[in-house]
């Protein structure tokens, strides 16, 4: 089957072709000239690297790029980056002091050829070195939070305790420790054991890099409460009390202390073998009393009213 193009499309297809192919090339032309003729402009960063001296230290954070103007072609212009460009500083070249390092355009690297390098900005940058000292600091964690509610931190360690830095003598000397990076604690309960690492000023540096471990011990908050009428024996029907009821205070976590019952406490003396008259001292730490609760063994005897007790033989 053959296809026939009507007549008034086909004149439109082919009327003034010549003039048409020709406008674009003349349009491909101009369009050509502009991007590899027509020079422009533009402002592009140029990276500093400063090759660190051998005996002297930065004592500032000196600036770590320039501005560069450039000239060229648009088409090479558009394609530069930022990162193309940049100089190098040798710090070996300097005496310990304040210097002013002038540029040149022979120190700028990266151009494209083609491009051609106009100003700089700013056309200097300050730079000051100090004597490089090691120094050994305490190592400290960096606790940041707060804790669950009613629990607490009962001991934290670090291990290395110290740790051994190297950087200018101005800023060094005037610091007395080193903390970790921070540590939050917001979700820790019961003991862990972290790694983590130092979190140092600019322009120190660890002379000797080794694993940071925090170890961190978390518990429920203590607290103490009086109970009374609390009963007290002696143990052994050989021996008698003055007193029949004490008023205890105990310490431990609230949670623990609301638990108990104190129709199911008893403090119990324990006498010497002796079957003596005898006066008893209640001490925390006593061997002669022990106290018998509902309770978990984180509950601790810290007070008994009366605190002496006359001991005597029965008579029964």
């Amino acid at each position: 089957m053959k296809f026939i193009v009507p007549q008034p499309i086909k004149s439109l297809l082919t009327e003034r072709l010549g003039t048409k192919v020709l406008s674009l090339l003349i349009g491909l032309s101009a369009w050509t000239w502009i991007q590899t003729e027509t020079q422009s402009e533009t402002s592009i960063k140029v990276s500093i690297e400063y090759i660190s001296s051998d005996q002297l230290s930065l004592a500032e954070i000196p600036r770590q790029s320039i501005s560069a103007v450039i000239r060229g072609a648009q088409g090479k212009l558009r394609n530069v980056q930022d990162t193309e460009l940049y100089t190098k500083i040798d710090l070996n070249d300097f005496n310990q002091g304040r210097h002013t390092h002038e540029f040149n355009f022979t120190e700028i690297k990266g151009l494209a050829e083609g491009l051609e390098l106009l100003r700089l900005s700013p056309t200097s940058v300050e730079i000051e070195l100090d004597q490089e000292i090691t120094k050994e600091l305490p190592l400290e964690p960096n606790l940041v939070g707060v804790t669950r509610e009613g629990w607490t931190l009962l001991s934290k360690s670090i291990s290395p305790s110290s740790i051994t830095l190297s950087g200018p003598q101005k800023l060094l000397s005037n610091i007395d420790s080193i903390k970790t990076e921070p540590i939050s604690i917001e979700n820790i309960q019961n003991k862990v054991s972290l790694q983590t690492k130092a979190f140092l000023p600019e322009l120190l540096k660890i002379k000797s890099k080794r694993t940071i471990t925090v170890d961190l011990d978390f518990g429920p908050i203590s607290t103490s409460k009086i109970y009374t009428k609390i009963p007290m024996v002696v143990r052994g029907s050989s021996w008698a009390c003055e007193d029949n009821f004490v008023t205890l205070t105990l310490k431990g976590p609230a949670a623990e202390l609301d638990a108990l019952n104190p129709e199911q406490m008893t403090l119990l003396i324990l006498p010497s073998g002796e079957l003596t008259e005898q006066t008893i001292e209640f001490a925390a730490d006593s061997p002669f009393f022990q106290l018998s609760h509902n309770g978990s063994n984180t509950i601790d005897l810290i007070e008994v009213n009366p605190t002496q007790f006359r001991l005597f033989p029965s008579t029964e």
